[in-house]
């Protein structure tokens, strides 16, 4: 007990001045710096947490009642925290941010609706805060100014990002696999083995780290090659929604890549672009070699999609489709609430249970009525016409930004066409970043009034009026 009181205590003390920091960032013009905390942790998680479940007592999964709480359940709260405090002034709506507010709205009506008819409690919360994290992250992310020199900055430390993550899965899957990190309150009981939400997560992290150094002028090696084998990562799973996510993604990719914009704004040769990617594939499949198995690539492949397992779970989602849509139809003004979850009938050799429908827009649907889901989908429409129409209008790292969102988003509603993918609160947060960064671009022009995170900004004043 005394154990326990104290590092409540610690943590009180440590979640008061980690607020006191981001308010400071804040009032220093450094919101970038909260954005790199909040998304830094998170990605940290998604690679030394194998699931989202069973996770260890700790900093990880800090135990609420019959709920978990996250890293980005505590920090995302405590940025917004630390904005409104600084900027007492609610800026000015747009309206795209508007659209994912009233569908945001909605599906809070949702919610309450699912209380009212007695939905599982856990499921409800979990399954409302998914769209809570979209909500949350999109403010965070898009509140940020778009500072030409700053992202460059940021970029580069992204890069390098990407590659320690790059060699972190791939060291492990061609050495030891994984290890048993028994640490108290920090431990990782696989540590090596991510998940297939996380490396899609990667993969979108991947594709971020190459569309800026095909668009940048300054190109490094080892950053484009860091994101080649995060965007290929997802071929070491089991999972085929990720691997035909992935393939989606690269397959919008290389419809742009027919357009004029992309070849206007393109600034490597095509002899560059193919050094990358065979160097990136080569170091992947020398480690195969080095370490004497099999092609893991192909074999993950052919289990993903071509094994018995996916007979039966795809066999599994047609009937809970068929059931959401039933259910959609009996309400379809309001759904059957948040919270609320499908019968999954007994499949050798997996029992019966119960389940989300697998499929985000009958989620949608099924907890929040059509109306929630016209409002879902009317706000993706307006990212996507946003994001395309600024795509046209900027270059340089600023369409980087926005290309690579764009794919992210594709990427993320591909696999959420075969799983509940909002609901997962990894997949939850990178879907926020991606529709974030359109908002940003929403609001702004790039270095309108933007300053750079890493500069004084005290001294501003004084180096404007010469003194």
């Amino acid at each position: 007990m005394l154990t326990t009181l104290i590092y409540l205590l610690l943590a009180a003390f440590a979640g008061l001045g980690l607020l006191l920091l981001m308010i400071r960032w804040e009032a220093e013009g450094r919101s970038g710096r909260s954005v790199a905390l909040v998304l830094g942790v998170a990605l940290l998680e998604a690679l030394v947490q194998r699931a989202s479940t069973n996770v260890p007592i700790g900093i990880w999964r800090i135990p609420l009642g019959p709920l978990d709480v996250r890293p980005i359940d505590l920090l995302l709260p405590m940025a917004l925290t630390a904005r409104l405090l600084v900027r007492t002034q609610i800026a000015h709506i747009s309206r795209f941010a508007l659209t994912w507010l009233l569908f945001y709205v909605w599906y809070t009506v949702g919610a309450y609706w699912g209380y009212v008819q007695n939905n599982d409690t856990a499921r409800l919360v979990n399954q409302f805060r998914g769209i809570s994290l979209i909500i949350g992250v999109m403010i965070l992310v898009g509140g940020l100014k778009p500072s030409t020199a700053a992202l460059e900055k940021a970029n580069r430390h992204i890069g390098k990002v990407a590659l320690a993550a790059a060699l972190f899965v791939y060291g492990f899957r061609f050495t030891v696999g994984h290890i048993a990190f028994d640490v108290p309150l920090i431990g990782a009981p696989q540590l090596g083995i991510i998940s297939a939400e996380a490396s899609l997560i990667l993969a979108c992290l991947g594709i971020y780290v190459l569309m800026h150094q095909l668009m940048s002028s300054e190109r490094e090696l080892m950053s484009a090659t860091g994101g080649v084998l995060l965007v290929l990562n997802p071929l070491l799973q089991t999972q085929a929604a990720s691997i035909v996510a992935v393939g989606m993604m690269l397959g919008a990719l290389a419809v742009v890549s027919l357009t004029n914009s992309w070849r206007s704004r393109i600034k490597v040769t095509g002899t560059e672009l193919t050094l990358f990617a065979v160097a990136a594939v080569g170091i992947g499949l020398m480690g195969q070699v080095v370490v004497g198995e099999e092609l893991e690539l192909v074999d993950s492949f052919e289990q993903a999609l071509f094994s018995d397992a996916q007979g039966r779970t795809t066999e599994i989602r047609r009937i809970l489709w068929a059931d959401a849509v039933g259910l959609v139809q009996e309400s379809p003004l309001i759904g059957q609430g948040v919270g609320h979850l499908l019968d999954v009938p007994a499949r050798w050799p997996d029992e019966a249970g119960q389940a989300a429908s697998h499929n985000v827009t009958l989620d949608i649907a099924l907890r929040s009525g059509l109306p929630g889901l016209i409002l879902f989908v009317g706000a993706l429409a307006v990212t996507f016409i946003t994001c395309w129409k600024r795509w046209l209008e900027l270059d340089g790292v600023h369409a980087a930004a926005l290309l690579s969102a764009f794919l992210a988003l594709v990427a993320i509603l591909t696999k959420g066409q075969v799983e509940s993918a909002l609901d997962q609160f990894r997949q939850a947060t990178a879907f926020g970043v991606a529709v974030g960064i359109v908002l940003v671009y929403a609001r702004h022009d790039p270095d309108d009034g933007a300053v750079d995170l890493d500069e004084d900004v005290e001294s501003l004043p004084a180096r404007a009026t010469g003194r």
